[in-house]
């Protein structure tokens, strides 16, 4: 299942790299700065109960995958985080196959039970911010075709449709710092690449739908895909209380960057 979780790279790399400049029009001025300020306004959040579906269809090779995740956020204070993946494929479903925490300047990995690792924080983060370097930059009009808004049940409802080239140069500027992806032979073509957001009136998001139909080349095969991918946002702000479990049996290791995602990912494939 190594192809799948490269697979799974490759949209996280789309979804967080839509920020880069392309050519644009269609693009309402007032929409656009709804969307600027409800960047900001992520930016600016402390805690959050999130949880995120993600749904990948390949009918010519028979794989359809469903990853959900439900994430506890607050960085008040200190950072932390807990989060429970759920995965689902090939017939084969794990509710909990991994859980992730962060707690007191420290980042825990906990595989199905089976693995169980600690790592000083520090590094993780700059590993991974490295990783999706425009994740959250606002950007400028030209990232879009299309950008389209209208108010309803008090809230604001927007349509985006993204410049497949802002794509494109997004994937190849994951590729240069994500191993993962480069010993693969990743590439991806999208044909699709759209989203709709709700916005509450204070401008913080509530949730986004993207959708994707791509065709993905992985280790030399063409493989076409549609992909969607939904975050919900809960509780903005409002977080105060994450239960930790205990940590004893968690060795810790000294964590390589270069190594990280792809021992990661190996661990995952061979779970699924």
């Amino acid at each position: 299942m190594k192809k799948g979780w490269k697979v799974v790279l490759v949209i996280l790399m789309l979804t967080f790299g839509f920020s880069m400049s392309g050519c644009s029009s269609k693009v309402s001025d007032e929409a656009f700065q709804v969307y600027q300020d409800t960047v900001k306004k992520m930016e600016e959040l402390k805690s959050a109960d999130i949880k995120m579906k993600m749904l990948f269809d390949a009918d010519d090779m028979n794989m359809h995958m469903k990853v959900t995740a439900d994430m506890l956020y607050n960085a008040e204070k200190q950072l932390q985080l807990a989060a429970n993946f759920g995965a689902a494929m090939s017939g084969v479903k794990m509710d909990d196959f991994l859980q992730l925490y962060v707690n007191k300047n420290m980042f825990y990995m906990n595989m199905m039970n089976q693995e169980k690792i600690a790592y000083n924080l520090k590094p993780v983060i700059a590993a991974l911010e490295k990783e999706m370097p425009n994740s959250l930059n606002v950007g400028t009009k030209d990232q879009f075709k299309e950008l389209s808004m209208k108010e309803q049940d008090g809230k604001y409802h927007l349509h985006a449709v993204f410049n497949d080239k802002t794509m494109q140069n997004a994937l190849k500027s994951a590729k240069k710092t994500n191993k993962q992806l480069q010993n693969g032979n990743f590439d991806a073509k999208l044909d699709k690449y759209e989203a709709d957001l709700v916005v509450a009136k204070d401008k913080m998001l509530e949730s986004i739908v993207i959708h994707m139909d791509m065709n993905i080349i992985a280790d030399k095969q063409s493989m076409p895909m549609k992909a969607e991918v939904t975050m919900n946002i809960a509780k903005p702000n409002q977080v105060t209380d994450i239960k930790m479990p205990s940590f004893k049996d968690y060795p810790k290791a000294d964590f390589n960057a270069e190594n990280f995602l792809t021992d990661f990912g190996n661990t995952t494939s061979n779970t699924i």
